[in-house]
């Protein structure tokens, strides 16, 4: 993926996440693009894909419209979608 369009701006695909400056901070982390199995147990694994960050996420500033947001940019388009 060399070029990133301008919708994953947001997005760090790797390397370390900064420090944080401000104590209500976070890095969030997407998992997409894998598959969910089932073990003999009835537990479930997740397994491939990849992982997207978003840092210096905000505490009091983050909602369930934000995170749906991110999930359209990652390519999902249509519910229901797991968190």
């Amino acid at each position: 993926m060399s070029e990133i369009s301008n919708k994953w701006r947001y997005f760090r695909l790797d390397g370390e996440p900064p420090t944080p400056h401000e104590p209500n901070w976070f890095t969030i982390a997407f998992h997409h693009g894998g598959r969910f199995y089932r073990l003999g147990s009835g537990n479930r694994f997740y397994k491939g894909g990849e992982v997207a960050y978003v840092d210096k996420m905000e505490t009091d500033k983050i909602s369930w419209t934000c995170l749906n947001c991110f999930a359209e940019d990652l390519g999902y388009r249509h519910p229901p979608i797991a968190y």
